[in-house]
């Protein structure tokens, strides 16, 4: 967490600010920590593999952190998925 000085200000805003910055994580979005959140508990399950809906924002996170812990991941996506994410597919 950082504390923004400018912000606050430029905000009318007279308290503290702080901001965190989720691009440090592995796949760069705030939905890495509820995937680790995931694969920890499917892993304490005993489960072998992890499936998720997604139109791409939930998808590479969860792959990605199934892959580390070793289980296999399917990520279900909508016909209707934005093309900017059909990589994904």
């Amino acid at each position: 967490m950082d504390e923004s000085q400018r912000l606050p200000r430029t905000l009318g805003f007279s308290g503290r600010l702080s901001l965190k910055d989720e691009t440090q994580n592995c796949t760069g979005t705030y939905k890495d920590r509820p995937a680790t959140l995931e694969v920890t508990k499917a892993l304490e399950s005993g489960v072998e593999a992890i499936d998720v809906a997604s139109d791409g924002n939930a998808g590479p996170p969860v792959a990605t952190y199934s892959a580390r812990a070793g289980l296999e991941c399917i990520v279900v996506m909508p016909d209707n998925t934005h093309p900017s994410k059909e990589i994904l597919r």
